[in-house]
Order: structure tokens, then sequence, then C-alpha cells
């Protein structure tokens, strides 16, 4: 007599899915880094070269502690490194841009990171990978993650990563666990820095005498 088995496959949680675990969302993640990104499109070739990827590195960051810290995040940087956490632990957050971000099939490379980074990434294998079922115990120290962003013309890719390597070179080159959000893309003029050389003022003149 023979015995059959059934796999059954458990369908992978959406990225919202996962991200409502921490109380996030792909529309907040959006919200807080769309008028940084938008500055960033907006730069003239007068900028230093660094300023539109820190455009959405410090505007993006500032926005979304603005709106997490009212709700119960606690920020928490480290070494100059800004990091907000989890009102119960379940994750501290930072950013970084990156190349190859939101691809399947390559892993995000950063530029060269400090000793706050390296620290981390012996921590993080406390935090494992992500799973809804244990997900919502408290860490003592919570994993890290990173909001990788990378800019391609009026496209933001984005994702929410946990780091595990740095190379001889000081870059994170591996990622443990990657939620990829949906693109962020400009819908709508980015700021501009021109002046307004076509504008009518009217003075009034009074008379004297």
């Amino acid at each position: 007599m023979s015995t059959f088995t059934h796999s059954i496959e458990t369908p992978q949680p959406s990225t919202d899915e996962r991200l409502a675990i921490w109380g996030l969302s792909t529309s907040l993640i959006h919200d807080a880094l769309r008028e940084g990104f938008a500055r960033s499109r907006g730069r003239s070739a007068l900028a230093p070269s660094s300023t539109p990827a820190m455009d959405v590195y410090g505007d993006g960051f500032e926005t979304l502690a603005q709106m997490l810290v009212p709700l119960g995040w606690k920020n928490t940087p480290v070494k100059n490194q800004p990091r907000i956490t989890h009102p119960d632990s379940l994750v501290t957050l930072s950013i970084t841009s990156a190349h190859n971000v939101g691809k399947q099939k390559s892993m995000p490379i950063t530029n060269p990171k400090g000793s706050a980074t390296r620290n981390a990434l012996t921590r993080n294998e406390e935090g494992t990978l992500f799973n809804l079922a244990t997900d919502k115990q408290r860490f003592s120290i919570p994993p890290l993650y990173f909001i990788v962003y990378e800019r391609v013309e009026d496209n933001l890719n984005i994702e929410i990563s946990q780091p595990c390597n740095m190379d001889s070179s000081n870059c994170i080159d591996n990622w443990t666990d990657r939620i990829i959000l949906p693109t962020l893309t400009l819908n709508t003029n980015p700021f501009e820095h021109k002046p307004q050389t076509d504008q009518i003022f009217e003075v009034p003149v009074e008379q004297i005498g």
C-alpha cells in the first residue's frame, strides 16, 4: 500500500503584511521619503554632487521620525548614525543609499560604513529572519534594518533590509532579510530652485508735494 504525502505551500506574506508587524506601511514610507526625493530631483548642477542623495537621507529620515516618534518610537542614534526604535523593541531602523536596490537577483551594495554598523551585524544574529509567528516577541537589543534607497531618474527604489555582512571596504554587500517595497515614482513636478524673472511687481508710487 503506497502512501501519498501532500505538501501545502504557505503563501508568502505581502510587503504590507510584513511591515504591519512593526506598525508601518508602504504608503507611510513613501510619504516620508517623497519630499526629500522631490527636492533632490530639483537640484541644479551647481549643487555639490552628494546633495541629491543627502536630500533623501536627511529629509526622509527626519520626516519618518516625525511621523513615528509621536506613536512611541524612540530616537536612538548611534555614533552619528540616525536610528529609531520600535516602542516594543521589535526593530531599529536606519537609512542608507545603495546600488542594486529592489532587485530580487542582486544584493544592494552600500557606501562604506563605520563601527556602528559593524557592531550591529553581530547583534543582528539574535534577530534571525522575519517570522510572522514569532516576531512580536520583544528583543533585548532590536535587530537593525536599513531603509535602503536608490535614485533612478524619477523613481526611488526602496527596500527595508537587514544587513549581515560588510566587505573589506566596509560596504554592506549581503543582507539576511529583504522587504522590497513598490517603487516611489514622482507624479508631480520636482521642486525647482530657479529665479522668477518674468514676474511683474506693482509698486505703489506716492506723489510728494
